[in-house]
């Protein structure tokens, strides 16, 4: 049975829980741009942010329990279409200096088990799980229903009857259906007390730059191509320079995207009856 099927026959919350924290993606990808790649190069360092610093403050409104939510801090990636052009147009801002960096899923679990030996004593648990998408609130509505990947299904209640959307353990696992183009995975650190810190720099895997790949975005030109190549270089560890090398490349749909930051070519106008 195909995942997306197996989501569809999901009966109760349990279940669903268990699905979004067991699912394993070949791939994951985190839109970004050359800039803030540099500073993961040389400091060999990933920035995990509280929920407060999200661009969906619905979700840490909304979907989530106060006092829990303040002692998440997470960083995002996508597990779907590689050149998810919403993405690219969100996260890669200048759009001149986007790039893509995919993660094989291999090296995101073993980061997973590095982070759970980060000596930081007030650390309570690290999860990586994808993330569950709802349309409304289930009592607000009968048509409530659940989106992962490009699945839909009915949306449950928790088996005590509360609404999902107010379950304290879906807290950092569900967001509103508008943002279900994003395809989320998430990687989150949980510590025991709420601290006043709004991100924290934890270091990355010795083998995590030999693994990656690194995608300029389609706005990039191949002259700028080899700017930004050389920049990602001089920012990379010596010793993992020349696989890197090899693995950074010019996007597919390069010269094909014509986005506008504002509608400059609208030419509506109003005219009276």
């Amino acid at each position: 049975m195909t995942q997306p099927s197996f989501f569809k026959t999901i009966e109760n919350t349990d279940e669903l829980l268990n699905f979004l924290q067991t699912r394993q993606h070949d791939y994951y990808y985190h839109f970004t741009t050359v800039s803030k790649l540099v500073k993961i190069l040389e400091s060999r360092r990933w920035r995990f942010s509280t929920g407060a610093l999200m661009n969906d403050q619905h979700e840490y409104n909304i979907k989530s329990a106060p006092g829990l939510r303040e002692k998440i801090f997470s960083t995002c990636f996508s597990f779907g279409d590689k050149n998810n052009m919403a993405m690219w147009a969100m996260y890669s801002i200048p759009w001149e200096e986007a790039v893509r960096i995919r993660v094989p899923g291999e090296t995101v679990r073993e980061w997973v088990e590095k982070l759970k030996m980060v000596d930081r004593p007030n650390l309570s648990n690290v999860s990586l799980h994808d993330i569950l998408y709802i349309d409304g609130r289930i009592g607000e509505s009968r048509f409530a229903h659940f989106y992962w990947s490009r699945a839909k299904k009915t949306a449950l209640n928790e088996p005590d009857g509360t609404d999902v959307s107010l379950s304290p353990r879906f807290t950092g696992y569900l967001k509103n259906s508008a943002w279900k183009h994003e395809q989320e995975a998430r990687l989150a650190v949980t510590l025991q007390d709420v601290t006043d810190k709004l991100f924290y720099d934890f270091p990355l895997p010795d083998n995590f730059f030999s693994k990656i790949q690194i995608t300029t975005g389609p706005w990039t030109s191949d002259e700028l191509f080899d700017l930004r190549k050389q920049q990602i270089l001089d920012a990379a560890p010596i010793r993992f320079r020349e696989k890197l090398a090899k693995n950074i490349k010019p996007n597919s749909f390069r010269n094909q995207i014509h986005l506008r930051r504002h509608c400059d070519i609208c030419k509506h106008v109003f005219k009276r009856k």
